[in-house]
């Protein structure tokens, strides 16, 4: 999430769902992209098990200027779903 007008942004991991939680962030207007990390090179034993490189996201959800998403953040608990 970016709010350029403040200059600050704040992002949260996407779950093997495709869910995700952002523990602190200002209030404000954001927008929004939805990326996923690049395919670990390797998931051994003792690395955790990150799945969101499996989540099947479109290119232009994946830069904030042509993902067309946004939020408003308000005082208090927040809900963002997005769908695409």
């Amino acid at each position: 999430m970016l709010n350029n007008q403040a200059g600050i942004g704040a992002s949260g991991e996407l779950d093997a769902s495709g869910r995700y939680r952002i523990e602190s962030i200002r209030t404000g207007q954001y927008k929004v992209a939805i990326y996923r990390e690049p395919p670990p090179p390797s998931l051994g034993p003792e690395e955790p098990q990150r799945q969101s490189w499996k989540l099947d996201i479109p290119d232009e959800y994946q830069d904030f200027e042509s993902s067309g998403l946004s939020a408003t953040v308000n005082e208090g608990e927040n809900t963002a779903d997005f769908s695409f």
